[in-house]
């Protein structure tokens, strides 16, 4: 179970507490009235019953109660310890339940709670521990209660009634931490699935690099954010030269080899933050955010001199790209960066190619 659930189920398991720390401590003073009312008890201060049977189980459970929200509360308590101490006092209730209405046989059912509250930590030590826990307590119990003559425990029908109780609810509880992890499995499977997909949604299937869709989307973000903190941003259009002539020459595979080069190249020079993209076809998209246009055209000045040293297997024959570099300016719109910064582009073909442009 994670951490985080785990946290908010003992928040919740510690009101739940409180509240069954209220109704057994109601119920115990009313049904010590209602006997006195019965005339088999005395309303006095020296009643056995009232200082035995409510008095001091209702302190006792006070007193768990305040330890178990102690320890619950504590930050570096680890979180085994915490489940743990959930479930000691769950047994605690249970026993001083048992003991306190011994003349009722099912009060010793009680110790089914804890066993079932160990399952939904997902604990199997937890489980067993508290199955453990459970037998010893009632076995005491029974030993105890028969020999002083009691009736609850008194005979072994009702013992292996409730031992019969403690072992199915244990069952249960397996069966409970067993499909707990298959549903977890799942829920990872599908999660998986699920960030795959999205991943293949954000990103350009053939380079990796987020898709034109995406671009669109996180310029207009970072252009909103760059605008509200005045920290520099920079746009880059990168377009592959003479690409159409490489796949008619060459064909389209030696094409996707020049693209995966690229978009491998880009990649490595980018960091946490910006977004390297294949706008379409043969030309890319970089944004720079928390970059100045001299940083910026620093790493795409190194990108050219690699692209541009690299010979590929099908032809001698250097294959450069051209780009174009904006820096975001106060009062441009997304538009108008990206319109920019086409425009630096285009101006770094019609010099000539193989070149950056700057648009200052």
């Amino acid at each position: 179970m994670d951490n985080r659930l785990q946290a908010h189920f003992r928040k919740q398991l510690i009101n739940m507490h409180a509240l069954a720390l209220i109704a057994a401590s109601f119920l115990e003073i009313i049904g010590y009235f209602l006997l006195v009312f019965d005339g088999r008890e005395e309303a006095s201060l020296q009643s056995r019953y009232l200082w035995c049977s409510v008095v001091l189980p209702v302190t006792l459970n006070v007193a768990i109660h305040c330890v178990m929200r102690f320890v619950l509360k504590k930050q570096r308590i680890t979180k085994r310890i915490k489940n743990a101490t959930a479930i000691g006092a769950a047994l605690a209730m249970a026993f001083l339940v048992t003991v306190v209405h011994k003349e009722q046989a099912l009060a010793g059912c009680t110790f089914i709670f804890p066993i079932m509250l160990s399952a939904l930590f997902n604990d199997r030590k937890l489980l067993n521990v508290s199955l453990i826990a459970s037998l010893l307590i009632l076995t005491g119990t029974y030993f105890v209660f028969a020999a002083t003559g009691e009736e609850l425990l008194s005979t072994w029908y009702n013992y292996l009634c409730l031992v019969g109780f403690a072992v199915v609810s244990y069952g249960s509880g397996t069966v409970i931490i067993r499909y707990s992890g298959y549903s977890v499995a799942a829920i990872q499977k599908h999660t998986e699935k699920y960030n795959k997909l999205r991943a293949d949604l954000l990103r350009d299937p053939m380079t990796g690099l987020f898709n034109h869709n995406t671009f669109i989307s996180r310029l207009d973000r970072t252009v909103k954010r760059a605008a509200a903190s005045a920290k520099p941003l920079c746009l880059v259009m990168l377009d592959i030269d003479n690409f159409k002539q490489i796949n008619d020459t060459y064909g389209h595979d030696c094409g996707d080899e020049v693209l995966l080069f690229l978009a491998n190249a880009i990649g490595e020079r980018c960091q946490k933050g910006d977004t390297p993209s294949r706008y379409g076809g043969e030309e890319f998209a970089i944004i720079f955010e928390n970059k100045g246009v001299d940083e910026a055209f620093d790493i795409i000045s190194d990108l050219l001199e690699h692209f541009s040293r690299h010979r590929f297997s099908f032809t001698d024959t250097p294959i450069t790209f051209s780009a174009g570099i904006s820096e975001y300016d106060e009062g441009l719109t997304d538009e108008d960066f990206f319109e920019l910064t086409d425009q630096a582009l285009y101006q770094a073909k019609k010099q000539g190619k193989n070149q950056i442009f700057v648009c200052k």
